[in-house]
Formats: C-alpha cells, sequence, structure tokens
C-alpha cells in the first residue's frame, strides 16, 4: 500500500512540475519545441530523482538533506540536458530559465506540501 501511495504522491509531483515549469517556458517565450523539450527532461529528471531519493534514504534518513543534494543535481542535470539538447540558444537564458522555473515548482511543491501537512 505504501509502494502505491508512494507512486501516486510521484505522479502528481511530476505533473505538477511539468506543468509549473511548462508555464515558466512560456513566460521566457520559448516555442512548441521547447515546451515538448520542457516536458521530456521534467520526466526524465522526475524520475531520475525519485529512483535516487529510495537508494539514499537508506544511507541518509535526513529527507532535507536528501532533498537539498537531489534538487542540486536536478538543478545542474536539467541546465545541462538543455544545454546539450537546444545548444543554439544563448546560455544564459537557460541558466536563467531552469533557475527560475525549478525554483517556481519547487516553491509550488513546498507550499502544497505544508497545506497538505
Amino acid at each position: 500500500m505504501a509502494f502505491i501511495l508512494y507512486v501516486l504522491v510521484s505522479l502528481a509531483g511530476l505533473v505538477l512540475t511539468c506543468f509549473c515549469e511548462w508555464l515558466v517556458g512560456g513566460a521566457f517565450k520559448l516555442t512548441a519545441v521547447h515546451g515538448k523539450l520542457i516536458i521530456i527532461v521534467n520526466v526524465v529528471s522526475q524520475i531520475v530523482m525519485r529512483v535516487l531519493f529510495v537508494i539514499l534514504y537508506s544511507m541518509i534518513p535526513q529527507y532535507w538533506l536528501i532533498m537539498l543534494l537531489l534538487e542540486l543535481l536536478v538543478y545542474a542535470g536539467e541546465f545541462v540536458a538543455y544545454r546539450r539538447i537546444a545548444w543554439y540558444m544563448p546560455t544564459r537564458k537557460w541558466l536563467v530559465y531552469v533557475l527560475t522555473a525549478n525554483t517556481v515548482s519547487l516553491i509550488v511543491g513546498a507550499v502544497l506540501n505544508l497545506m497538505i501537512l
């Protein structure tokens, strides 16, 4: 039962993150192609983040420390992915986008967590 709940919460987080970052992409005037890229990169990063969480939790039981490490990896990983795939766009634009989009989705997720708890 706990596994099913974890999967459902993970899927909800994935949808929320993709939506937030897609909206931020629109504010940055990114194209529909970039919107698809944002969704793909976020799905991959969220799956990797969830798998790493399960692995790391057995070694580091402090939730906040694991989440801090994973969020830093997400910021770095998404920036590298966008730069490699959409190399033709300025590095600064991708950097500001990644910082903004991930911070927005992080804040929205944190607020929802506080409301639920």
